[in-house]
């Protein structure tokens, strides 16, 4: 079972590479793309939980895939990859909707750590979105905004046993994805 899908669209091929290679051994489904066409031809057929996305593309840069990817799917979680420390650029992608951002040369446990940071925040305000009305019960709240830290015998003492009968695999997922 993977624990989330995550887009790299890179022109480089020894970046997309590195990242699907390594991803994949901490067990997530990578797929890649050389360009940002192809990355919102992929968007559009497949849902991904991340999107680590190069500033630097030819013919379509990064902010205008950006764009593109929040018009289509505003929950999609991106990450900018730039090779420059632009942090004008940074500022105008956070804007349009990117979580953050890494600079080139990455190290790759740093970009694993934004990847689940990312992907936790995703999962977070998923959480009190759909589920607002149990919410509204301070317990679920607790374990909503605390889910990254707590086991599954906290959760389980905390939100009983009906809860987590409704919604199984949201909690078998968060508890594989922040307890590896």
């Amino acid at each position: 079972m993977s624990l989330g899908k995550i887009l790299a669209i890179d022109d480089e091929q020894n970046i997309r590479t590195l990242i699907a290679n390594e991803l994949t051994l901490e067990g997530f489904g990578v797929t890649t793309a050389k360009s940002g066409e192809e990355g919102l031809r992929l968007c559009d057929k497949e849902k991904f939980d991340v999107v680590l996305l190069d500033i630097r593309l030819p013919k379509m840069n990064g902010i205008e895939v950006l764009r593109r990817l929040k018009e289509k799917t505003p929950d999609v979680r991106v990450i900018m990859i730039t090779a420059y420390g632009d942090i004008k650029t940074a500022v105008e992608s956070m804007k349009l909707g990117a979580q953050d951002y890494v600079t080139k040369p990455f190290k790759l446990s740093e970009l694993l750590a934004l990847i689940r940071q990312v992907m936790g925040d995703g999962r977070k305000s998923f959480y009190l979105t759909h589920f607002h009305k149990d919410v509204g019960d301070p317990q679920l709240f607790h374990v909503v905004m605390n889910i990254d830290r707590l086991d599954a015998d906290e959760i389980a003492e905390m939100i009983g046993c009906s809860v987590m009968k409704r919604f199984p695999q949201m909690f078998e997922n968060q508890i594989e994805i922040f307890h590896r």
